[in-house]
Parts: structure tokens; C-alpha cells; sequence
């Protein structure tokens, strides 16, 4: 129950292994007993190897906790229902999108871009000019383990929500009973295991002998293999690059495209029920110009290029297009104009100027000369209830009507982004006066504003018209929905930090801020009715105009000083002077602000250097003339302000001998010592075990020395010394083959052992103790901390340590005491080896 929870800690493998050590009882002898007794057996290897990995890293965590992985999202939700994590649920999310995407980007050609709503794209202002705002504390930079808590239903206000946390000695404490349980556990199915069989040494069994691979597959795989070594076949067709050139080269457009021709005038003439359309067409190249007219509505009858007929051509959009040659052409246009009450004429190339003249029709759509929307609008002059008005062509019944939505943005300034897009009809050209808001004046577009009305005129295709406009800081400000208008109003505003806003009238409707420093408020209006804002900017609060988010301090500690590098990454509302504690035997190099050296120096330790408005880096560089001791610590520096994210380092010279280190409680651990302690158990147990004449003494003083530079040459060394002692008391009866095979395995791991000393012995004396430093990107002789704040004295670091020649002498001497320790090992090794025969011969 303690471990379940944790990561790789073993679970089913108990049931596992209480199955079969219940199969074993019960089983009758024969072949089904021997079966589930090497089940159980295997089983039971299977727990050790499953438990001893997890059993390192829980007394590993427990002694150093910042030693846990970190990074896991938990998600806990009370109630009825399955809660994911969150990144599981953003990133199916993500994929479902990107499927999303690709499936209708292969489906669908998409050729323009059509806006169909306005959201508030920009980034406010949190505190005006020359205010005076809080900085408030350091941001944090560091991220922990995250559990996220979730309710299946409503939850009221009054609920409260505590939390209990255990302490870290608690949990420490947790985790060592954890191991000494799982570890009874085991020995419990140990005993059961090993109690009425117990030998030693145990009997070897053949192993069986691998099954060698079938002829059949060799032939096959032969086979496959000359398959694929064969050579390729050559193609002679073309390659799709090339083809793709080809192409590109057919259909290479003139080197004026896409401006090769355009309509420098067009003249239009509505006479009854006929028009004509004189172009004058200016052509740099032979080329296609498209025609004014459309299928729906009206097209000409007669096409005349320069007094000759031309042939019209129709492409697949049911627009109409003429060749014309280079140079200048007259093209003449005439048609009849059908039976409608009203009429648009679209203009695919719209014509540099345009002039219409009409008798009984109204023209809209042109000013100054121009064409505003790319199409003309004809209105015919009637009475109202003439005798041929049904039959008129159907969509000119159909009035103009708009959806007006207005973002206004309350920041520093006052904008108003204004959005008209298009309801009905889907198709064909409108115009409209659009009423602007009190003080609304326009700054971008061109656009015509008549007695506080602009004019909106929209093409055949076009959907949207957008504008931005200035508004003055009026308050209050009232705006008002026009009654049986041709359009439907949205009120949307942007509210920055720095005002606070009341809203009388039209009730807010729900909305999402896609910004953390402006609210959104969204309104929906019907006609006739009034909203009106009171807006009135509130006082700042009182607290510190400066926070440092990120602080690190470095030091390198040399024989006879110390370099020291500061590094500060502030935030400031304000401009100021600040004053940083040195210490008072500080040397100060350089002192540079965003990468500019500064004149700056000490005064007995005060360093005062210039706070700017913003986010800024000051970098201070000092030495420090200390010899480097024992106990090596980071200076003491007074930043007198909060900071957050602050990291420490030590980088401690080649010839000093890292043995232990304190500081804040994330940053690194010296494993060794640990490591250490495991073995001298071990070496207690080892000394009761007689197969050997090493006691504890000689077990640990092996362990000291080969433990500083490689672990895996004590553990051959070890072995070598219990399978020798193993040999000694071998039964003497049993066969020649498996007799022959364990002296094979003496000799081996012998020359192996041997092979070790001579291959790591020399290096441990040439080179450094490997300390096992880890945790918090530290190693060897580079030692880091980290911590989340400090109030104003950045928190101490310290770092423990001898110079290498100790370790030399040290590992010297006990380089000599293993030398005379193997001259009395080996005999007794070689004893053992040749006790009850060297070798044994099959006829024997």
C-alpha cells in the first residue's frame, strides 16, 4: 500500500509469485513439481531484479529529495466521471486539428480569405506614463510537479478547500518504511523458498542447448539477400522534375504579367432598354481582357475591337474575356438591358476612370469618377405599381442589410475598430450611411463622413469593410442601437488595467478575453436601444516598483582568490537609485547595464547603480583575494529587495577533492557517501560468509578503494573471491563435463579479476575520486543550487573539500596494502582451484 503509487514499483509480480509458491505446495511429484518449482524460482528472480532498481531510487530520493523526477501532470477529480491530464486532452486536440486541416486543405482550393467577425488583436497598456505601479514579487521561472483537482458538479462559493501536506521528513520516513516492508515481504517468500532445498553450492543443470536455425530459413534468407543485390533496371522516361520544368516553360506567362493590359477609360451609356460600353484598352502583350457583364444579369450582345467583331471566350467562373493585341484598342460593348427593376453590372478589370450616362435609370456606384465597389448599380425610374413590376427578375426584391460591429478599445487612447460585413443579398454590389459614435473620428481607408455618417460601399464579392477610427476620453459615453435600420449592431469593449468601467442599459452578454490585461465586454443591442458607460481611471496601489525575477551568482574559486559574477535580471516601474551589498573585500572588475560597461565602484561594499524603467540586466564582476580552504562559500551579497529564481554556483578547482556540500535544498548531492554506507552493510555480510579468508576489515578496505574510481571492478573482484571460495567446498562426485566447466569459469573470471586490478588500479592513482556529485545540472567539481526567493540576502552556499594529494596518498597506501594482500589471496586462490583435481578427462 505504501508503494503502489509509486513509479516502477513492483505490483502484480507479488500475486505472481504467491500463485506459484501455492502451485509448488500442492503439486504432486513429477514432472508438473519440477515445472512450478523453476516457475517459482524465476518468479522469484524476476521480484529481485524488480526490487532492487526501485529499492535504490526510493532510499535515493529519500535522503535527497531534489533528487525526484519532476515534470508529472496528476489529475484528481471527485465525483462521477474519468479526468485526464490536461496536456493529454491539448494534444489530441492538436491532432485532431492538424487531421482537421489537412483533410480539407486536400479537399477544398481555397483562393481568398473572407473575415467574418473582429476580435481585440492588441496588447494593452498596464500602467499609464509616468504612474507610479507596484512591481510586485519575482515572477517565477521554475515549474514543480503539477495535480490538477476537478469536480463533476456545480461547487458553491462558501465550499473551502484544504490540503494536506506532509512534511519532508514524513515523507522521507514513508518512503525507508516502504523498503524495510517490501524487504520483509521478500524475505518472507525467500524462506519459503529456500528453506527445505537450502545448499550451497547449489547443483548445476544443464542448460539446454540453443536450437540452431533450420537450413530452410538460411536458404531463404540466401535467397532474399540476392534479391536485393541484384542491380536496378535503368528507366528512360523523363523524371517528374523534368517534366515539371517543361511545363513551367509552356506555360510561362509574359515578363509584364500580371499588369499587361489594363482599361485606362470606360464610357457607359443607358439608352431605354439598351446600354453600351466603350473601353479604351491598353495592351503591352497579346493578351485576355476581361469584360463588364455577368450570365445572371446583363452581357452584351456585340463585341467590336477597333470597329471589327471579336469573338468572346467564357472561362469556368462565367466571366467573359476578349483577346486584344498589343498596343491600343477601342472595344465596344452593347446589349440589351433585361426586364428588372434594378441592375448591377460587375467590372472584373475595374477602369481607371468611368463615366455613365442614362435616361430613365438611376447610376450609384461611381464618385470622382471612379468605380467604388467594381460594379455599377442601375435603378430604372418608374411609378411604383406599373403593370410590368412581377415581372421583374426576382432578386431585386430583396433589400440591403448588414451586421455593424463595434470594438471599442479603452487603453492609454481611445479606438474604435468598426466592422461591416455583409447579410444580404449574398451577391451584387450595396452602399449604405453608416452612423459614426460621438467624436468618432476615422484615421485609416478612404472613406466619405457626411453630417457624422460615413458612406460603405461593398463590390459583388466583397463581404467585409473595416476601418479604425479615434475617440476622446469622454465619460460618460453613450451609444445608442438605430431603430428599423438596414443593419444589426454589436457593441464590444476593450477594457485595459488601467480604467473602471460601469455599464447601464443593454445587459452584458457572456464573453472570453483572449488577453490577461484588458476584460471584454460584449453587448448585443436591439433598436432603439441605449447603453451608456461611466469609465474613471483608479488609484494605484502602494508597494515596491522593483522585483528581480532572475538572480545568479557564480564563483570560481581559485588557489588564491575568487571570481566572483552577479548577474540580475530586475523589473522597475520607475526610475531610481539602488544600492546592492557587497562584500567589503570585494575588487570590482566591471559593472555593465544591458551590456554597457558603467563607471560604477564600491563604497565600502555599497554599490549603487542606476534602476531604468522596464526590464533590464545588470551584471556585476568582482575577485576576492581568499585562499581557498576547507570550507569554500559563495560571498555574502544583500541584493535590499525581493528576488525570485535565484541561481548559485561553485566551480572548485582540478586539484581540490569534493567531499561534501550545503546549501538550499535544491541542488546537488554527493552519492558516494550513500553508496558508502550500502557497501559497508554488504561488507558485514560478506565477512560472516566463511567461504573466503577475508573478514569485514578486508572487505571494506576493498571496497574503499576501488569504490572512488570504478564500482564494477569491485563487484568482479568480489565475485572472483566468492566463486574461488565456492570451488573449495564443490561436491567431488560429480560428472567430468560439468566439473571441467566450473574450472573454466574459475580461470575466467581469475584472468578477468586480475585484468581489473591491473586496468583501474593505476588509473585511480593518476587520476580523481568519482564523488557521484548529481542533481541540479551538477558534477565533479561544478556544484549548483537553486532557489525559488529570497527576501533580500541571497541564501549561502557551501562546499567541503581536501586537496587531491590527500586522496593520492590515501589511495596510494591502499594500493599497497591490496599489492601484499593478492601475494597472500593467490595461493589460497590457487588452492582452491586445484583441490579435488585440476581437470578430469571423459574416460576418468
Amino acid at each position: 500500500m505504501l508503494s503502489w503509487h509509486e513509479s516502477d514499483a513492483p505490483q502484480w509480480i507479488w500475486l505472481n509469485l504467491l500463485a506459484a509458491v501455492a502451485l509448488v505446495r500442492v503439486a504432486p511429484e513429477g514432472r508438473l513439481r519440477k515445472s512450478a518449482v523453476l516457475y517459482r524460482g524465476l518468479s522469484f528472480a524476476v521480484l529481485v531484479l524488480m526490487l532492487v532498481p526501485f529499492f535504490a531510487e526510493q532510499l535515493r530520493v529519500g535522503v535527497y529529495p531534489q533528487l525526484e523526477p519532476q515534470g508529472r501532470v496528476e489529475s484528481v477529480q471527485a465525483g462521477m466521471g474519468i479526468a485526464m491530464p490536461e496536456a493529454a486532452v491539448d494534444a489530441d486536440a492538436v491532432v485532431e486539428r492538424d487531421r482537421m486541416v489537412k483533410q480539407s486543405a486536400r479537399d477544398v482550393s481555397l483562393e481568398e480569405v473572407v473575415v467574418t467577425g473582429s476580435r481585440i488583436v492588441k496588447s494593452y497598456a498596464r500602467y499609464a506614463p509616468n504612474a507610479i505601479v507596484q512591481a510586485g514579487p519575482g515572477r517565477p521561472s521554475w515549474s514543480w510537479n503539477s495535480y490538477s483537482l476537478r469536480w463533476s458538479g456545480p461547487v458553491d462559493a462558501e465550499r473551502t478547500l484544504r490540503l494536506l501536506v506532509m512534511p519532508r521528513w514524513l515523507v522521507s520516513g514513508l518512503r525507508f518504511l516502504a523498503v524495510f516492508l517490501l524487504l520483509a515481504f521478500a524475505a518472507v517468500f525467500a524462506f519459503e523458498i529456500f528453506n527445505q532445498r537450502w545448499q550451497w553450492p547449489p547443483r548445476m543443470r544443464a542448460a539446454n542447448r540453443a536450437p540452431s536455425l533450420p537450413a530452410a530459413t538460411i536458404a531463404a534468407l540466401l535467397a532474399a539477400g540476392a534479391l536485393i543485390a541484384s542491380p536496378a533496371a535503368e528507366a528512360e522516361t523523363p523524371t517528374p522534375e523534368i517534366l515539371q520544368q517543361l511545363e513551367q516553360r509552356l506555360l510561362e506567362p509574359p515578363p509584364c504579367a500580371p499588369r499587361c493590359a489594363e482599361i485606362a477609360a470606360a464610357e457607359v451609356q443607358v439608352r431605354g432598354d439598351a446600354m453600351t460600353i466603350e473601353l479604351d484598352v491598353h495592351a503591352l502583350a497579346d493578351v485576355a481582357v476581361s469584360l463588364p457583364g455577368s450570365l445572371q444579369g446583363w452581357r452584351p450582345e456585340s463585341v467590336q475591337i477597333d470597329g471589327a467583331a471579336s469573338h468572346v471566350y467564357r472561362r469556368a467562373d462565367q466571366t467573359l474575356w476578349v483577346r486584344a493585341g498589343a498596343g491600343s484598342h477601342r472595344v465596344t460593348l452593347t446589349g440589351p438591358l433585361p426586364p428588372v427593376d434594378s441592375l448591377e453590372v460587375p467590372f472584373p478589370a475595374t477602369p481607371r476612370v468611368i463615366t455613365a450616362t442614362a435616361d430613365g435609370w438611376s447610376v450609384a456606384g461611381i464618385r470622382d469618377r471612379r468605380l467604388l465597389s467594381g460594379s455599377l448599380q442601375l435603378a430604372r425610374l418608374q411609378a411604383a405599381g406599373s403593370a410590368d413590376s412581377s415581372a421583374r427578375w426576382e432578386s431585386g426584391r430583396f433589400p440591403h442589410f448588414v451586421r455593424i460591429e463595434r470594438t471599442v478599445e479603452l487603453d492609454l487612447d481611445w479606438r474604435v475598430n468598426t466592422q461591416v460585413v455583409r447579410v444580404a443579398p449574398e451577391q451584387g454590389a450595396l452602399s449604405l450611411q453608416v452612423p459614426l459614435l460621438d467624436g468618432e473620428s476615422i484615421v485609416t481607408g478612404d472613406f466619405r463622413v457626411t453630417d457624422g455618417s460615413v458612406l460603405v460601399s461593398m463590390g459583388p464579392g466583397q463581404g467585409v469593410i473595416v476601418w479604425e477610427s479615434t475617440l476622446p476620453r469622454t465619460s460618460p459615453l453613450t451609444l445608442t442601437a438605430e431603430a428599423n435600420a438596414a443593419w444589426k449592431e454589436v457593441w464590444r469593449f476593450g477594457v485595459g488595467s488601467i480604467w473602471r468601467v460601469k455599464f447601464d442599459g443593454v445587459p452584458e452578454s457572456a464573453s472570453e478575453s483572449p488577453f490577461d490585461e484588458a476584460r471584454i465586454a460584449e453587448f448585443y443591442p436591439r433598436g432603439g436601444e441605449t447603453l451608456t458607460l461611466v469609465a474613471e481611471r483608479p488609484e494605484a496601489t502602494s508597494g515596491t516598483t522593483l522585483a528581480f525575477d532572475d538572480v545568479s551568482l557564480q564563483t570560481e574559486v581559485g588557489a588564491r582568490s575568487r571570481s566572483v559574477n552577479l548577474t540580475l535580471n530586475y523589473r522597475s516601474t520607475r526610475g531610481a537609485q539602488h544600492v546592492i551589498r557587497l562584500p567589503d573585500a570585494a575588487e570590482v572588475l566591471s559593472v555593465t547595464i544591458d551590456g554597457r560597461n558603467e563607471p560604477l565602484r564600491p563604497d565600502n561594499g555599497a554599490l549603487s547603480v542606476p534602476i531604468l524603467p522596464g526590464e533590464h540586466v545588470i551584471e556585476v564582476r568582482w575577485r576576492q583575494d581568499l585562499a581557498v580552504g576547507i570550507r569554500a562559500e559563495v560571498p555574502t551579497v544583500d541584493l535590499a529587495a525581493a528576488a525570485s529564481n535565484i541561481s548559485i554556483g561553485i566551480e572548485m578547482p582540478e586539484n581540490r577533492w569534493v567531499l561534501a556540500t550545503s546549501g538550499p535544498r535544491l541542488g546537488p548531492a554527493v552519492m558516494y557517501w550513500s553508496e558508502l554506507a550500502a557497501m559497508l552493510l554488504f561488507a558485514v555480510v560478506l565477512g560472516r560468509i566463511r567461504l573466503t579468508p577475508l573478514t569485514t576489515r578486508h572487505w571494506l578496505l576493498l571496497g574503499l578503494g576501488f569504490s572512488t574510481f570504478s564500482w564494477t571492478a569491485l563487484l568482479v573482484v568480489a565475485a572472483w573471491l566468492l566463486v574461488s571460495g565456492a570451488r573449495e567446498r564443490w561436491r567431488s562426485d560429480m560428472a567430468w563435463w560439468r566439473f571441467d566447466a566450473i574450472q573454466v569459469l574459475v580461470a575466467a573470471m581469475t584472468v578477468a579479476a586480475l585484468s581489473a586490478i591491473v586496468a583501474t588500479v593505476p588509473a585511480g592513482l593518476l587520476g580523481t575520486p568519482d564523488m557521484q556529485v548529481v542533481g541540479s545540472n551538477s558534477w565533479g567539481n561544478s556544484l549548483h543550487w537553486f532557489a525559488d526567493r529570497s527576501e533580500s540576502l541571497l541564501p549561502g552556499a557551501y562546499v567541503f573539500s581536501l586537496p587531491m594529494w590527500t586522496y593520492k596518498v590515501l589511495i596510494l597506501a591502499w594500493a599497497l596494502w591490496l599489492s601484499f594482500a593478492l601475494l597472500r589471496w593467490l595461493p589460497w586462490v590457487w588452492k582452491c582451484f586445484v583441490s579435488q583435481g585440476l581437470w578430469r578427462s571423459r574416460r576418468a
